[in-house]
Order: structure tokens, then C-alpha cells, then sequence
């Protein structure tokens, strides 16, 4: 199987009608969708289970039983399982929502919390902005979904490379990001995605940086600075 990008912000444009979400890529289990959120109706849903947004481009209201949410770009905001939402804005907003399939999400014997257990609250926090405070290569954790975790860190210089133990998918939100797969070598700049197939191996760096977002499986490898000449650790 060979890599595949995606540009999301062609993909938004294309979207003709609001909050009707658009699969990006289907990890097993978990997807990637793309959505826009544009008007003050909104839209009414429920999250059956937890799910992860993550704001590209505008702002999003999420209003829901236990408080509102004002979520700008780069927020990502986790969603708890089954609480119900009034999800809006002003103005015409990208977002991507992490979430799983549906015939996952509806299947017997998912497990859900038990009647009566307390329920996380509505979150959000600025990955785009935090890891701009930590060293290339930390990977900061921006929420669960499922058996995939989604992490953000900023990529300066080069990394190991490595192998996807599972379907990953690559987000840049700002900055270049560089790859290579054996004779197989791109670009994903700014509001695109690249998806890894599960045992592909691939190197990536960022001459002058780039913020991205990592959706992969809970015990899977994360990229990591190769170890420059000299022993030490480039970025």
C-alpha cells in the first residue's frame, strides 16, 4: 500500500452543506472525519462515544449539559461519551472530528460507562499553541478515542524512521512537513494529511519546522530526532 495525502482544505471547500462530516481515512475501528460548521442553527447530536475535535480553521461553540466550550484553531476539544451537544458558529469553520466508525460505535458490548458513574467534562486545550513551549519530538497528548490516541508536537529537523505498526494518519497544521518512503518522497504543508498504512516504513522532517497532530494506536512508536554526527540529537 503506498502513502496517501489529503488536502483538507480543498476537501472544506467542497463541502457545500454544513455539519454533514466527510471520511478522511478509516484507521480500524476509528475515522477521521472532516466537517464545516457554518450558521447559529447548528447541530443537535449526541456523542454515543468519546471523540475528539480539532479546530483547523474559525471558531466553534459546543454547547452541552455541563457547560460551553468556545473552541479556536488549533483547541481540540474531547467530547465524553454520551452527553448531548448543540454544536455552532458565526462564521465558516473547518474542523476535523476523530471519532469511531459507526458500526463500531453501535456494536454490543462496546464498552461504555456504567449508569451513574461520573462522566469527564467537556475540554479543550491549544495543542498548537502548547507545543510551541516544549522541545521538538515531545509528543503532547490531545486525547483518546477508542484504541487511538491523538498527540501534537512540533517536528524540527529530521526523525528516525520507523515503521507503523498500525493505519497512522499525519495532520500538519502549520509549517512543512517532509517524508520519504523508500523511492516514495512529498511535502504535506499547512491543513493537509498524510495516511501511513500499517507496516509502511517512513522518515520524516521539517527544515523550519512544522506543528503536527499524530492519530495512532495507543502503544504505537511515535517519531523521534535521529541522532545527528557527533552522538548528539538534531532539533
Amino acid at each position: 500500500m503506498v502513502l496517501r495525502k489529503h488536502d483538507l482544505s480543498a476537501m472544506a471547500e467542497e463541502l457545500d452543506t454544513p455539519f454533514m462530516p466527510e471520511v478522511i481515512e478509516s484507521l480500524g475501528g476509528v475515522e477521521a472525519s472532516l466537517f464545516v460548521c457554518d450558521g447559529q442553527k447548528g447541530w443537535h447530536r449526541r456523542a454515543d462515544a468519546a471523540e475528539l475535535a480539532v479546530i483547523l480553521e474559525g471558531v466553534m461553540t459546543l454547547d452541552g449539559a455541563d457547560g460551553l466550550v468556545v473552541a479556536d484553531e488549533g483547541d481540540a476539544v474531547r467530547i465524553p461519551e454520551g452527553i448531548g451537544l448543540k454544536v455552532q458558529s458565526g462564521m465558516r469553520t473547518n474542523v476535523i472530528l476523530i471519532h469511531e466508525s459507526d458500526a463500531l460505535s453501535s456494536a454490543n458490548g462496546r464498552p461504555s460507562l456504567p449508569p451513574g458513574a461520573p462522566r469527564p467534562p467537556l475540554s479543550k486545550s491549544n495543542v498548537a499553541v502548547d507545543v510551541l513551549s516544549s522541545d521538538p519530538f515531545h509528543w503532547r497528548e490531545a486525547g483518546t478515542v477508542g484504541e487511538y490516541r491523538v498527540v501534537a508536537s512540533r517536528l524540527v529537523g529530521a526523525a528516525k524512521p520507523f515503521k507503523a505498526a498500525g493505519p497512522t494518519l499525519a495532520i500538519v497544521y502549520r509549517g512543512v512537513l517532509d517524508y520519504r518512503s523508500g523511492t516514495e518522497t512529498g511535502s504535506v504543508v499547512g491543513s493537509e494529511a498524510l495516511f501511513v498504512p500499517t507496516g509502511t516504513p517512513v522518515s520524516l522532517s521539517s527544515e523550519r519546522g512544522a506543528t503536527v497532530l499524530l492519530v495512532v494506536g495507543k502503544q504505537a512508536e511515535l517519531p523521534a530526532p535521529s541522532v545527528a554526527e557527533g552522538g548528539g540529537e538534531r532539533g
